[in-house]
C-alpha cells in the first residue's frame, strides 16, 4: 500500500467515502461461470448497525480472456459519513473531547474500470475511477451521528449536510506494469494522476495556486508515480523496498505545508 496513490486510501475504492469500505451488516452474492464472474452487494441497516452510510449498493462483472482480464465495479452510498477532528474550532461543552468528532455527510457514486495484460514476464495494469458526490438525501440530524469507532459519536450541531450544493466530480487514472525477473523476484512500477472539479457553492471563487489555494473544494489534482522491488528468498518470507512521489496542487493541495512527498519504504513480511 505504500508503493500505491490508490491503495494508500481507501476513498478510491469507495468513491469518496472512505468509512464506507466495511459493510458491517450486508448481503454479498458472488458467481464465476467459465471465466466471467459477477458480484453484487447490498448493504442492510444503517448506522445502528455500525454502517457508514444509510444505505449502499455496489456491483462487479468481468471476465478472463486469455491473457487479458478486464472489469467494471459500480457502486453508490446513501448520507455516507466521512469524519473530521474539530482542529481548531470550539469544542460543545458537556462532551468528552476525545470521543467526538465532526461528520460531512453526502451521497457519492462512481464507477471503476480495471484492466490486466499477461505477457511473458511482464504483467500490465490500469484503471480509471469516476467519483461523484452531492449533498445527502437526509439534511436533517437534530440528534448527531454515531460512527463506526466504538464510544465515539458526531455531536448535535456537528454534521455538515451541504458542502456539495455544487457537486463535487473525481477523475483517477492509472498504469503500471510487474517484471518478474526471478521467479522470486519482481520489479514493479506504477503512475497515478486524480483530478477534481471546483465544488465551490456561487458567489464564492477560487484565488491563489499551488499550495496556497484559497479553498480545498477548488479545482486541482495529485499525480504519483512509485517503484517497488520484491525477493522472496523462501516460500514465506518476503523482504521488499521501493519508493512513491507523489505530489498535490490547487484545492488538493490546500492545507499542506508542502506540495510534494516522498515515501521510501523498505520491509520484511512473513506469512504464518
Amino acid at each position: 500500500m505504500a508503493f500505491s496513490q490508490i491503495g494508500f486510501s481507501a476513498a478510491y475504492a469507495t468513491f469518496g467515502a472512505s468509512p464506507t469500505a466495511r459493510v458491517n451488516t450486508g448481503l454479498t452474492y458472488r458467481l464465476t461461470y467459465e471465466g466471467f464472474r459477477f458480484a453484487a452487494q447490498a448493504q442492510l441497516g444503517g448506522y445502528e448497525l455500525g454502517n457508514a452510510a444509510t444505505s449502499q449498493y455496489q456491483f462487479q462483472i468481468g471476465g478472463d480472456f486469455g491473457k487479458l482480464s478486464l472489469d467494471a465495479i459500480g457502486g453508490w452510498a446513501a448520507n455516507a459519513v466521512t469524519l473530521s477532528t474539530y482542529g481548531a474550532a470550539a469544542l460543545p461543552a458537556g462532551y468528552d473531547p476525545n470521543a467526538i468528532v465532526r461528520a460531512t455527510v453526502g451521497n457519492h457514486a462512481g464507477v471503476m474500470l480495471l484492466a490486466r495484460y499477461q505477457w511473458e514476464k511482464f504483467r500490465f495494469f490500469a484503471g480509471y475511477v469516476y467519483a461523484l458526490t452531492d449533498n445527502p438525501s437526509n439534511t436533517s440530524y437534530p440528534g448527531g451521528l454515531p460512527t463506526i469507532a466504538d464510544g465515539v459519536i458526531v455531536p448535535p450541531g456537528a454534521v455538515t449536510t451541504d458542502a456539495y450544493v455544487a457537486p463535487r466530480i473525481q477523475n483517477t487514472v492509472w498504469t503500471g506494469a510487474r517484471y518478474a525477473v526471478l521467479s522470486n523476484l519482481n520489479l514493479s512500477a506504477g503512475v497515478y494522476w486524480k483530478s477534481q472539479n471546483t465544488f465551490l457553492a456561487a458567489p464564492a471563487v477560487c484565488t491563489g495556486s499551488g499550495i496556497y489555494t484559497s479553498s480545498s473544494r477548488c479545482s486541482g489534482g495529485r499525480y504519483s508515480y512509485s517503484f517497488m522491488a520484491a525477493y522472496r528468498p523462501l516460500p514465506r518470507l518476503e523482504i521488499y523496498g521501493g519508493v512513491m512521489v507523489s505530489t498535490v496542487y490547487g484545492g488538493m493541495a490546500s492545507g499542506f505545508q508542502y506540495n510534494q512527498n516522498v515515501d521510501p519504504t523498505v520491509g520484511i513480511r512473513f506469512q504464518f
